[in-house]
């Protein structure tokens, strides 16, 4: 190598490359102890920085890989979520779509139902209308109208226009039934006379007394529905001081005073007192009371008189109501009965009453055998009062 002054210090060998002079390692400024040895010798276990360094690249490197899997991963997972959601939002359409249709087709179902049951209606209205026009346009109608009107035959047409009338209602009442699936024979009202039960009627005076006894008749509604246009009419019979004195109870069976019929009394016999015709109603099941005889203090004095002037009576008639279907009915009774007792026990000295055992005013009672009936029934034997005989005409 040339120096400054252009000589060649020899420092290059003699191939012509450089020569490599090896300077001495600098002189330690402190002693050597032997310290350093020791130093230099526990270094040697120790990873260099050049190994840390390659460890920290190769956990970046791991770490990169990771973060670009993970990406990758989730990339993956969003784009299956996103094919689910398409799955299922086009589920959730086709669900709506069909709830649609059920939805139309249920709408079409029930005005289709509502349309059936409106034609059904006025189907209904239009026969019932029908079946008014024909019942008003029957022949019945006109017959009874001419019948009215027309006082030659009327007892014939009037008769004939009955009959059809009765047709014509008893159709309707089928009709009824079966429109509203109601028994008639269940539905009536059934009214019959049971029993008879003798009543004081007090005076408003001291001492307080009967002035008189009505014989009440008991009528009974069996029925489940009340009674419509209800009137009673009775009558009351006596046999007088001139009738044999008949017993009611078991030992006269002999002499059946209940086979006396009532139709044979006339309108005119003195001893026939008629009851003046009485409205009633009379509920389901229940139970009213009609008079059917006035028995005054003076032959209930004359039954007192030890048993021996017993009057024997006899309360009958009629009861005619309509039932709640509008159809007639009658229901015909007659009793027999007489007085028992005295009616001044109640008012005689208990030991007089003692002694003399004495009862109180009675009454026993049985069933006439002719005229206890209903509808049908009566007409076989009509109680109907006998009528007066003709005047006797006279001489010449």
């Amino acid at each position: 190598m040339v120096g400054d002054d252009g000589v060649d210090d020899g420092r290059h060998g003699g191939d012509g490359e450089p020569h490599r002079e090896t300077q001495p390692p600098p002189a330690s400024a402190t002693p050597d102890n032997g310290e350093n040895g020791a130093d230099s010798s526990a270094n040697k276990g120790k990873p260099s920085s050049r190994y840390w360094s390659i460890v920290k690249e190769v956990l970046e490197a791991v770490s990169l890989i990771a973060v670009i899997a993970t990406m990758i991963f989730v990339g993956l997972q969003w784009k299956e979520m996103g094919r689910q959601y398409e799955i299922m939002s086009t589920q959730l359409k086709d669900a709506r779509t069909a709830a649609a249709d059920a939805k139309d087709d249920t709408n079409r179902a029930l005005a289709l139902a509502q349309q059936q049951a409106t034609a059904a209606q006025h189907a209904a209205i239009g026969n019932l209308v029908q079946a008014m026009q024909a019942i008003r346009s029957t022949a019945a109608t006109e017959q009874l109208a001419e019948a009215t009107s027309n006082a030659a035959g009327a007892s014939k047409d009037l008769a004939a226009a009955a009959n059809e009338a009765n047709i014509v209602s008893r159709q309707l009442v089928t009709a009824t039934q079966q429109a509203g699936g109601i028994n008639r024979n269940v539905a009536r009202a059934y009214v019959f006379a049971t029993d008879i039960k003798l009543i004081p009627i007090m005076s408003p005076f001291p001492p307080y007394k009967p002035l008189s006894w009505t014989a009440n008749i008991t009528w009974d509604n069996t029925g489940n529905t009340p009674t419509n246009d209800l009137v009673i009419s009775a009558n009351c019979w006596s046999a007088g001081l001139g009738a044999p004195i008949i017993g009611i109870g078991p030992a006269a069976a002999e002499q059946h005073p209940d086979a006396f019929d009532v139709s044979t009394i006339t309108p005119d016999d003195k001893m026939l007192m008629k009851i003046p015709d009485t409205p009633h109603l009379i509920g389901p099941k229940s139970t009213k009371h009609s008079v059917g005889c006035v028995i005054t203090a003076i032959e209930a004095a004359f039954n007192g008189i030890g048993g021996v002037l017993n009057f024997y009576y006899y309360s009958f008639g009629a009861a005619r109501y309509k039932d709640v279907f509008g159809t007639p009915h009658r229901t015909d009774f007659c009793f027999v009965f007489r007085l028992t007792g005295n009616g001044e026990v109640d008012y005689m000295d208990p030991a007089t009453v003692a002694k003399e055992n004495l009862k109180p005013l009675g009454i026993e009672t049985a069933f006439c055998q002719k005229h206890n009936c209903a509808d049908e029934e009566c007409d076989a034997a009509p109680l109907r009062l006998a009528p007066p005989p003709e005047p006797a005409k006279p001489p010449g």
